[in-house]
């Protein structure tokens, strides 16, 4: 989430690339990137690499659940299935 300089408190949407209020799902600003001040847009980056993103990789041969967590604690590790 994100505070604007309008006082309105925002998520971030990237899939669809806009700000949706928080209160009002229907108070949206569409291509953000281009339609907001350059002060709100350097808090919107910044709030934007907060989120923790959690994953669950599993073995493609017997579907067994090998590992859950966060994508942040799975970069660089060797993962593979001890039964097939």
């Amino acid at each position: 989430m994100v505070t604007l300089s309008n006082g309105k408190t925002y998520f971030i949407d990237e899939r669809l690339r806009q700000l949706r209020n928080i209160f009002n799902p229907h108070d949206y600003i569409d291509e953000y990137e281009s339609n907001i001040q350059f002060k709100d847009l350097e808090e919107v980056h910044r709030q934007s690499d907060n989120f923790t993103k959690f994953i669950t990789i599993n073995c493609a041969v017997c579907g067994k659940t090998l590992y859950n967590g966060t994508e942040k604690d799975a970069k660089r590790l060797i993962i593979y299935c001890t039964d097939c």
